[in-house]
């Protein structure tokens, strides 16, 4: 309640938002969690503890980040952005809120984040290849031959440190080739 206004009500007597401060970031490959059966008019749902190792569809090509911390390339929205491959995890820690949580009150997360998702569908433009790489200051995407990833000195630094890891595109070729022979593989989860 406000002391000013008896019985009005103020946005912290309902919401208290808090931001959290990121501690760190880490990419690493993790695999692929099964999907749960669908259900009508319900999103998709996956089972996190039971993993896939295998992917279900070829890599797109171009270069991805390294595994590893890449707390820098999230703490800021910019131009300098985390590439994901399929079966990649990034797994982010925040330090706990100072305050407890008020008697009879809820503590929920929403986490807002930045970015762009790019899928490998065939009728995707560029959808089987990372490049070329959004940026925030571009107007339409894909963009023409008169626009590009900005080439400054921090652009091409986080290029060079960062979007070091390709994805064998082979490896998944011939698991496709000798697949009659691995189906039993993959229902225990393990990678040929």
């Amino acid at each position: 309640m406000s002391p000013d206004r008896p019985g009005a009500i103020r946005a912290c007597d309902l919401v208290c938002p808090t931001s959290l401060t990121l501690e760190s970031a880490d990419l690493h490959y993790r695999g692929f969690s099964r999907a749960l059966p669908k259900r009508p008019n319900a999103p998709e749902t996956y089972d996190y503890e039971n993993v896939q190792v295998a992917s279900k569809w070829p890599p797109m090509r171009g270069a991805f980040t390294r595994y590893g911390d890449v707390q820098e390339l999230v703490a800021v929205a910019d131009d300098r952005m985390v590439i994901l491959g399929g079966g990649d995890e990034m797994t982010l820690r925040f330090r706990s809120p100072d305050s407890e949580v008020p008697t009879g009150w809820a503590r929920d997360f929403i986490m807002h984040n930045v970015g762009w998702d790019k899928d490998a569908d065939l009728n995707t433009i560029y959808g089987q290849s990372v490049e070329p790489l959004p940026y925030r200051e571009m107007t339409s995407y894909p963009y023409g031959p008169e626009a590009q990833f900005p080439t400054t000195a921090s652009h091409r630094d986080y290029l060079q440190r960062y979007q070091t890891r390709g994805q064998e595109a082979q490896r998944f070729w011939r698991r496709i080739k000798d697949y009659p022979s691995e189906v039993a593989d993959d229902d225990t989860g393990k990678d040929t």
